[in-house]
C-alpha cells in the first residue's frame, strides 16, 4: 500500500522531456521484489545551437509481485538547463510501466508517460502504449532485450501547435557486466516512426558506463544522441550530450 500511495502522490505533480531511455533505468533483479535507485548527473549538451549545462535528477522505483511475473516501474525525472548568459529552463517527465512475464522469452508491457522539455520546444507531450518485450539473451554477464510497441501520442509545442498521432517504438537494449573492475556497459537504441508517415521519426541512441564504487554506489558516464526528423518550429533536429554523474541503489 505504501508503494501505491507513493505512485499516486508522484502522479499528481506535473511532469515534463523528450524521447526517454527507459531501458537504462530498469533495475535488473531476478529475485528481489522491491528495489529503487536515485541518480544525479550533469551534462554539456548542444541543443538548438545552444551550449547547455544540464543538471538532472532521477528516481526509479520497481515493485514485483510475489510470483515475480508482474512488476510496476515508476520513473520520475527533473532537469534544469542553463545556457551562457541565459536563465535556467525546466524539463521533467513521469513514466509508469507495467510488465508481465509469460515465459523465459516473452514479456508484455503497457505504459503511460507525461513529459515536457522547453529547450527543445515541447510544452507537453503525453504518451501511452503497449506491446511485447523479448529477452533475446541472458546469462551471468550479458542481457539483450528487444521490443516493438504501439504508442498514442499527444503533443503541444511552445509555438502553439497541437498534434495527435500513432507511433511505433522499436528498441534493442544491451547490457554487459565487465568482470574484474565492477563495471557495467548499457547501450540502447530506439526508433519511433509515425504510422501515417514513416518520414516523421525519432531516433535515440544512448551508451552508458557505470563503475560501482560499492555494492550500492556507482559513478556513471554516458553519451546520448537524439534525432527528430520533424522537430517543433525553430528547433534543430538533433541534440548531442555527454553526461557525468552518480547513482545510489536502495
Amino acid at each position: 500500500m505504501k508503494l501505491v500511495s507513493l505512485l499516486f502522490a508522484v502522479l499528481c505533480f506535473s511532469a515534463k522531456a523528450q524521447l526517454v531511455n527507459i531501458e537504462a533505468r530498469r533495475i535488473h533483479s531476478d529475485s528481489v521484489r522491491r528495489a529503487g535507485e536515485f541518480n544525479f548527473d550533469y551534462s554539456y549538451s548542444d541543443v538548438n545551437n545552444k551550449k547547455l549545462t544540464v543538471f538532472n535528477t532521477a528516481l526509479v522505483l520497481q515493485q514485483k509481485s510475489k510470483n515475480l511475473k508482474d512488476y510496476l516501474l515508476l520513473l520520475a525525472n527533473a532537469e534544469l538547463s542553463k545556457a551562457r548568459k541565459e536563465d535556467f529552463e525546466n524539463a521533467a517527465f513521469l513514466h509508469l510501466r507495467f510488465n508481465h512475464k509469460f515465459g523465459k522469452l516473452l514479456r508484455w508491457e503497457a505504459f503511460t508517460q507525461l513529459q515536457s522539455n522547453l529547450p527543445i520546444g515541447i510544452k507537453i507531450r503525453y504518451l501511452s502504449g503497449t506491446g511485447p518485450r523479448l529477452k533475446l539473451l541472458s546469462n551471468r554477464f550479458i542481457n539483450v532485450y528487444a521490443g516493438c510497441l504501439y504508442m498514442l501520442e499527444y503533443e503541444k509545442t511552445t509555438g502553439g501547435t497541437n498534434t495527435t498521432g500513432h507511433r511505433n517504438s522499436t528498441y534493442i537494449s544491451f547490457s554487459a557486466e565487465i568482470p574484474g573492475i565492477r563495471a557495467e556497459l548499457i547501450s540502447t537504441t530506439y526508433f519511433q516512426p509515425l504510422f501515417a508517415s514513416l518520414q516523421d521519426h525519432r531516433i535515440l541512441s544512448e551508451n552508458r558506463l557505470d563503475f560501482y564504487i560499492t555494492k550500492r554506489f556507482k559513478v556513471q558516464t554516458s553519451f546520448r544522441y537524439f534525432f527528430d526528423s520533424k522537430p517543433p518550429e525553430g528547433i534543430n533536429n538533433q541534440t548531442v550530450s555527454f553526461k557525468q554523474g552518480f547513482g545510489w541503489k536502495f
